[in-house]
């Protein structure tokens, strides 16, 4: 409401009464009226004029979706094998850099309304997480492409509640159980998993000599 008063623009503010990200996305985009949809995360906080260089980008290359860097922000300094282990880095790329499904998140994108055309719903219930990334696959089988603005760049507040181990450990398991839903996930990719738990555990001793962050960026 107080947003409203101060903005040239009409605001909407919706409530998902069900506690499910894909729906809370989905009652989002149902609301949205303009020929462009951004998505931010409610942790981030993006540079003054964030909005305005995806916009340019996308318009500019004439592409479907633009996406942006997502870099950690730590209110109180975390403890040193958290930097070093790099746990909150996600890779970035050069600007107009073509990417894939894989790297297709909502923490910080701006993508053309018309795309949402191309499938029946746009983020799907039953992931849980990962939701994103399966909107963009399967938009990206209908053709349309999705590049990357290193100029773009939002921050992702990160409290000490996620340096703790155990809330690593959930959130790996979680995104593992996620991606067996996805339809790129097949035997050989079960397969590898399986050995790969035998190996990394093997391997565990080694990497705690090595170091706390290397430790648990393995476990």
């Amino acid at each position: 409401e107080n947003l409203s008063k101060t903005v040239p623009y009409e605001t909407t503010y919706s409530v998902e009464p069900e506690k499910n990200i894909a729906l809370a996305r989905n009652r989002a985009v149902e609301a949205a009226t303009g020929n462009f949809i951004a998505f931010i995360d409610d942790d981030e906080f993006p540079i003054a004029d964030w909005l305005l260089v995806l916009y340019r980008e996308c318009t500019s290359r004439q592409v479907d979706a633009v996406l942006g860097p997502v870099k950690p922000y730590f209110d109180e300094e975390p403890p040193t094998w958290v930097r070093k282990g790099d746990f909150y880095n996600r890779p970035s790329y050069p600007t107009g850099t073509v990417i894939d499904w894989r790297k297709g998140r909502t923490g910080n994108i701006l993508f053309r309304r018309e795309i949402l055309g191309d499938v029946e719903i746009p983020f799907r219930p039953e992931f849980t997480t990962g939701e994103d990334q399966d909107f963009a696959r399967r938009v990206m089988e209908k053709g349309r492409v999705f590049i990357w603005c290193d100029e773009a760049v939002a921050y992702e507040v990160v409290p000490p509640e996620r340096w703790d181990l155990m809330f690593m450990i959930r959130r790996a398991l979680l995104r593992g159980k996620i991606s067996l839903r996805h339809p790129t996930t097949g035997i050989a990719s079960c397969l590898k998993s399986l050995a790969a738990v035998f190996l990394y555990t093997l391997s565990l001793p080694i990497t705690l000599a090595l170091g706390k962050h290397f430790f648990v960026k393995h476990l």
